[in-house]
């Protein structure tokens, strides 16, 4: 990804979620069927960290 390899960004972000890039939702209900099915590991620790601390100091 470029913004990934932007030196001014490198070591401030692990990675990067693109929201509303779809033309239409139509691909919703099949994805959260699909992580009801399959978590994401680590998806709940992530959760939690975020919720006590959601500043990205």
């Amino acid at each position: 990804m470029h913004l990934l390899a932007t030196p001014g960004v490198k070591g401030r972000i692990r990675g990067l979620a693109l929201v509303d890039t779809a033309p239409d939702s139509g691909w919703h209900a099949e994805y959260v069927e699909m992580t009801r099915n399959r978590p994401l590991p680590g998806f709940d620790a992530s959760l939690e960290e975020y919720e006590r601390n959601r500043s990205i100091d």
